[in-house]
């Protein structure tokens, strides 16, 4: 029989996996995302430069916490597994 310590950490490990599984397609997304501004602010010319840069600073910024996220919960899922064992 499984103690009630031991059901609630598989539960919680349950949540975590799921959020980070999302966690890492959102990442991949904003991977993605990163790539396609980056692919218009190369092709642009004159002033419209300015803001095809600023829009790829937005779109790494947004990666970068999408990657933060994501290794939190992997992270998450660490103490999880280490406990459970």
């Amino acid at each position: 029989m499984m103690s009630s310590t031991t059901r609630t950490t598989s539960v919680r490990l349950d949540r975590v996996v799921d959020d980070a599984v999302l966690a890492y397609a959102e990442w991949r997304q904003a991977s993605a995302a990163v790539w396609d501004v980056y692919g218009r602010w190369e092709s642009v010319a004159g002033s419209d430069r300015v803001c095809a840069h600023a829009a790829y600073l937005a779109a790494v910024d947004q990666e970068q916490a999408a990657a933060n996220s994501y290794a939190d919960l992997i992270g998450r899922v660490t103490v999880l597994l280490a406990v459970r064992s």
